[in-house]
């Protein structure tokens, strides 16, 4: 028992060390990413197969799970400090391969760390450990206070950039004790971590190829007995608004290794402001990637994307806006959304396949009839098409000019129904303008 303890203590401090230490959300080369609840990250985790420091040999396997729960009012070290509250939660198997406690035992955590919204600055992190082995349960907690906040990111991130942050760091952990009962050890040290963003690459991991920054990261620990250094570098990306892949090291050798598996985050955050029948509507655009060229008008929201991977987008708009079924489109082909009621607002969900692209949002039913209109506008081929036939009506007008010997008859009266075909106004295209041809509405309710 008392080896499991000792090995699950080490998990806990593994574990609270990655919580401290690892680099929270970030978006590169770009403002503070604006956090929202529900935004989530998922990993896969795995631990190096010697444990650093331990008598036995070992390692762990499972999932970690951070999910944005809302904005709280925090206090260490007598300052009040508006902070993101990160839910954690994960599972796995963590297996000791020699020694009196070998065997295999399930594991599951649950915690949160806490973020100064101001800068993303980590102010607080907590965590339970549970570990589990036929009739053998017992969990241990911990949290960790840092004050001053240990300062993760001078924004802009750029490659080249570095700097220093030091914090003293407070750790409270809570389990059972040797001879029975509850110990609480209180650890305190000061803490200089030293960041470099070294270069950019594409990463390709579980949840997709992205284009990141690698952060390395050199921390110096020190006690009232000694001190520890480790080092690490993880890969950022602005799609993701977080890490994709990462790993911890003590003294020099890998220990654990986390890799991005799904996420429902949107870093980068617009709104659109749009008038429609003589009101003004706000409009929220969340991508994982910069939209640019954005234009709107009281029917539809166009804007451009370009990059690598997969899109994603959650648009919300406003009930009184919307009065039909949502359609979006990437350049001039409809891609497949969710949409959603939320009280007032819609929200309007889609992925897209990432290189450059022009994207519509339509949101109003267009007349009848100008969905094939815009059709031909906006596909090349058609625009080609309709300069060829232009070209031959031309030619053939011509010719019939050149052969006409005698006037022709007096042309009809205009209709006074309208200009159409059957007698009804020629309807105004509702897209709005934009640097490229936009696509065709649907004309389903």
């Amino acid at each position: 028992m008392t080896a499991i303890k000792k090995h699950a203590i080490l998990l806990l401090i593994i574990s609270a060390s990655m919580l401290v230490l690892l680099p929270p959300n970030v978006r590169a080369d770009a403002p503070k990413p604006i956090l929202s609840a529900g935004d989530m990250w998922k990993y896969s985790i795995t631990s190096a197969p010697t444990l650093t420091g331990a008598t036995a040999q070992g390692s762990f396997t499972g999932s970690l799970t951070q999910t944005v729960h809302d904005i709280e009012a925090v206090i260490v070290g007598g300052q009040s400090y508006d902070s993101y509250k990160i839910d954690i939660s994960g599972s796995g198997t963590f297996t000791i391969f020699s020694g009196t406690a070998a065997g295999t035992y399930s594991f599951t955590l649950t915690g949160a760390f806490y973020r100064r919204v101001s800068d993303l600055a980590d102010i607080r992190d907590t965590l339970d450990i549970t570990i589990s082995s036929g009739i053998i349960s017992f969990t241990i907690s911990g949290e960790g206070d840092v004050a001053p906040p240990l300062e993760y990111y001078k924004f802009p991130l750029t490659a080249g950039s570095s700097w220093t942050s030091s914090a003293h760091v407070t750790q409270t952990s809570t389990g059972p004790g040797v001879g029975g009962g509850i110990t609480t050890t209180t650890n305190s040290s000061d803490v200089v971590s030293m960041f470099n963003v070294e270069r950019t690459e594409r990463t390709t991991v579980q949840a997709g190829a992205f284009q990141s920054y690698v952060i390395k990261q050199d921390v110096t620990q020190t006690y009232k007995l000694g001190s520890t250094t480790s080092s690490q570098e993880s890969n950022y990306s602005p799609q993701v608004g977080n890490l994709v892949k990462g790993t911890l090291q003590l003294g020099g050798s890998p220990f654990f290794n986390i890799e991005l598996v799904d996420y429902t985050a949107y870093p980068y955050n617009s709104l659109v402001d749009v008038s429609s029948s003589g009101k003004s509507y706000a409009v929220g655009l969340r991508t994982n990637l910069e939209a640019t060229g954005i234009a709107s008008n009281s029917t539809a929201i166009t804007f451009n994307v370009d990059g690598v991977g997969t899109g994603k987008a959650l648009v919300r708009i406003p009930s009184g806006l919307n009065n039909t079924a949502i359609t979006v489109y990437e350049d001039a082909g409809v891609i497949a959304s969710t949409s959603s009621k939320n009280g007032t607002e819609y929200d309007v969900r889609f992925n897209f396949a990432l290189s450059q692209h022009r994207i519509s949002i339509v949101y109003t039913k267009p007349p009848s009839g100008l969905a094939f209109v815009i059709g031909l506008l906006t596909n090349p081929y058609s625009i080609l098409g309709l300069i060829i036939v232009a070209a031959s009506v031309a030619a053939v007008a011509a010719v019939l000019e050149h052969r006409r010997r005698r006037p022709s008859a007096p042309p009809p009266q205009p209709s006074e129904t309208g200009s159409g075909a059957d007698g009804s106004p020629s309807p105004p295209v509702p897209l709005p303008a934009t640097e490229s041809p936009a696509p065709p509405p649907s004309t389903n309710n």
